[in-house]
């Protein structure tokens, strides 16, 4: 995804991409939304965007009504789950939009 960002996929039904999302220290994700909705639940470290901090146990969601952009400056290990791709807002990251549908749909599309 971008550089010091690790994704591992666990693949548990067609309908979501579920993953394990690593993020080095001082990493940051692209400014991004979502098409539909993604929950995330730190499991170790911290990260914080635009709505707040998240700390380990801490378990968001986010939806197409949010606009932001992760970063962890102590570096952290997530859960997500995402029924629809990451859509990227800003800049030459927009690019890989169509990388993450295909990503997704190739995902989701393991399990019959």
């Amino acid at each position: 995804m971008a550089g010091g960002i690790s994704e591992a996929q666990l693949f548990l039904d067609n309908e979501t991409l579920c993953e394990f999302i690593y993020m080095a220290p001082g990493c940051e994700v692209p400014v991004h939304t979502h098409q539909g909705s993604e929950s995330t639940l730190v499991l170790d470290g911290s990260f914080e965007d635009e709505l707040g901090e998240y700390k380990t146990s801490d378990f968001i969601i986010r939806d197409a009504q949010h606009n932001h952009q992760p970063r962890s400056k102590e570096g952290c290990l997530c859960f997500a789950v995402l029924d629809s791709p990451l859509k990227f807002t800003e800049g030459l990251s927009r690019l890989m939009n169509p990388v993450n549908r295909y990503k997704f749909n190739k995902a989701t599309s393991r399990i019959a």
